[in-house]
């Protein structure tokens, strides 16, 4: 697959926003569909993986809200 010539936009307050929506779109779709789902219930190790998965969306979320939300800046305080 040949690489897109496409210049990479820099990542400004709006791509940060994009990406905290679309961690919390995603992990509540886990949640409800995935983790709540009988199928993925009666399954202990599929509940495992499902809950795993929906934390580490989890984990994503909070990690892009400390920088967008705090300061505005590409990096978390402290870093």
């Amino acid at each position: 697959m040949a690489k897109s010539k496409k210049r990479r936009a820099v990542p400004d307050e709006f791509h940060r926003h994009e990406a905290l929506h679309m961690a919390s779109v995603i992990m509540t779709l886990v949640e409800t569909e995935l983790v709540e789902a009988e199928a993925i219930k009666a399954n202990p190790d599929w509940s495992r993986r499902a809950s795993e998965i929906h934390l580490s969306l989890f984990d994503l979320y909070q990690a892009i809200g400390e920088v967008h939300l705090d300061d505005g800046g590409d990096e978390p305080k402290g870093a």
